[in-house]
């Protein structure tokens, strides 16, 4: 004898499976967080304290001397080398003997000319490429408020490994990176 359920008790049924459903639906986020927050407890180590740092336009215009510098002195070497580039400007800061801004850093001139070719070589001192400006420009904002360790282990001087410039004697050998040699002096 077969036996059939009228539309009303399938309704019913029906109804009662998606209450069942929606409950388990609304409070499996509640024990997914409240077990995810135990796991992270007990697992994962704490977060160091992000130090916020409120930049003034003068500090806007000393990361912009900078990103233009490393745009010309730069630009093709890896990361760790635009930040060694940035690094000797922020130590020559650091230096008595040379201005206390990176921007008085990068546009010195000395009795030969400029203390950075790109400045005194005669060609456009605007980036061409907006898009690599703005990467670098990030960076050096990066290496400016202090996110990046100095690679270049004090360094004040570089030099491109295709040159031989007399002075690279009397200092001391620090590091090369990318296709550069960086001295302390």
């Amino acid at each position: 004898m077969k036996r059939f359920l009228s539309e009303t008790t399938i309704g019913n049924i029906v109804l009662g499976f998606m209450f069942i459903a929606v409950l388990f639906i609304v409070t499996l986020p509640l024990h997914a967080e409240e077990s995810e927050t135990e796991e992270q407890a007990i697992e994962q180590p704490e977060e160091p304290e992000i130090e916020m740092v409120l930049l003034t336009e003068d500090d806007y215009e000393q990361i912009r001397c900078m990103a233009v510098n490393s745009y010309f002195e730069a630009r093709s070497e890896p990361r760790q080398g635009i930040i060694a580039v940035h690094n000797v400007v922020l130590n020559r800061v650091a230096d008595s003997r040379f201005p206390n801004t990176p921007c008085g850093v990068i546009y010195q001139r000395n009795r030969r000319g400029c203390q950075f070719s790109w400045y005194c070589d005669g060609a456009s001192d605007h980036p061409r490429n907006r898009e690599r400006y703005n990467e670098l420009f990030k960076l050096a904002e990066e290496v400016y408020t202090g996110i990046h360790d100095d690679v270049t282990d004090g360094a004040q001087f570089y030099h491109a490994t295709y040159v031989r410039p007399y002075w690279r004697h009397s200092m001391e050998k620090k590091t090369r990176i990318g296709l550069h040699v960086f001295y302390e002096g």
